[in-house]
């Protein structure tokens, strides 16, 4: 049986690896432009609070942006998809470092206080299957079923499941984080995950990335595979 601790380890690295793969469909860093490149370290350091360290979305940017010939030939991003970029790889570098996670960063487009009751429903389940068990009274489910309560229909939008399922994960990670359920690991050991937390770590990123390909779930599942052929 996998336990609580198990089951944040499988989630940290989920969480954190959806948000380095999103960040990077966002911005192509063969393609971002030096003003693209100063906009986007201007929102990660507003979303972390600090300077974006070397590694991030934010630095590598300006360091490929400053090696193009023309930058006026390469189109500009748009400023929605610089600050989606920005929060998402803000939410990488805090998950890795094992520190809390900017709030901004865990609900990305959500508006938690314009949420039906279904979607708190939903958000509700998939926190408590990323936890282990039922979100606490700080949660961002919690906080979105207080929420829900008030205006039961929403705001009359429809709510993309997948936006859900990522801010789910990012809080499920952010309170193991704070319990001290975290594996305390920057970069968590893929071949000695169990079965099980292969398993939740699959279905995870899946429901965040549409498809597990490419990602750590993949690589554990190719890691299992060589060990269970060579056995």
């Amino acid at each position: 049986m996998t336990t609580n601790a198990q089951k944040a380890i499988a989630t940290e690295i989920a969480a954190a690896d959806a948000a380095k793969i999103e960040a990077q469909r966002l911005v192509d860093l063969e393609k971002v432009t030096p003003e693209d490149a100063k906009k986007l370290m201007s929102e990660e350091h507003k979303a972390l609070g600090y300077r974006p360290p070397a590694g991030s979305l934010a630095a590598e940017a300006q360091s490929k942006a400053s090696k193009i010939a023309e930058p006026s030939a390469v189109p500009a991003l748009d400023e929605e998809t610089i600050r989606k970029a920005a929060l998402s790889d803000a939410a990488r570098i805090q998950l890795e470092r094992g520190q809390p996670v900017p709030e901004r960063s865990i609900t990305g487009e959500l508006d938690i206080d314009a949420l039906s009751e279904a979607d708190a429903k939903k958000l509700m389940s998939e926190e408590h299957k990323a936890l282990g068990y039922r979100p606490p009274q700080n949660s961002l489910a919690a906080k979105a079923q207080a929420a829900a309560a008030r205006h039961p229909q929403g705001n009359g939008t429809t709510v993309d499941a997948r936006l859900l399922t990522e801010a789910a994960v990012r809080d499920a990670a952010r309170i193991s984080e704070e319990r001290g359920t975290k594996s305390g690991s920057t970069s968590p050991d893929l071949s000695k995950l169990t079965p099980e937390q292969v398993s939740q770590l699959e279905s995870q990123e899946r429901k965040m990335l549409g498809s597990n390909a490419g990602t750590a779930s993949a690589e554990a599942q190719s890691i299992q595979a060589k060990t269970a052929q060579a056995a």
